[in-house]
């Protein structure tokens, strides 16, 4: 048996092109797996978050108010380069809007009259 007949005799190799598809397909489900783990992750992290800002006023260069909740209490929070102040504890109920109105200006009363 000579060497062509061992060459023939061999498998065939495999092809450019099954190659570059089994690539392609390895890489499609690597991706698809890469995305389920990321959502999977956003879906578990939300459930443990313990600070959350739920909204935050510009008032001045430099200064704000931040409405906050920390472990289920709402906080309001001023902000300014002196740095940061109790506003109000709004406590745990999310409260009406009229209420929440009603204390932002008792406390802004307070600000300015201090």
């Amino acid at each position: 048996m000579g060497p062509a007949d061992a060459l023939a005799a061999a498998p065939e190799a495999p092809s450019l092109l099954g190659a570059l598809l089994r690539s392609a397909a390895l890489l499609a489900v690597l991706a698809g797996g890469g995305w389920a783990l990321l959502r999977w992750q956003r879906r578990t992290r939300g459930a443990r978050r313990f600070l959350e800002v739920i909204d935050r006023a510009f008032l001045a260069r430099g200064a704000s108010l931040a409405l906050v909740r920390v472990c289920g209490r709402r906080l309001l929070l001023g902000i300014s380069s002196d740095g940061v102040r109790l506003v109000s504890d709004l406590g745990d109920a999310p409260g009406e809007v009229p209420a929440f109105a009603r204390q932002v200006e008792a406390a802004i009363a307070r600000e300015s009259s201090a």
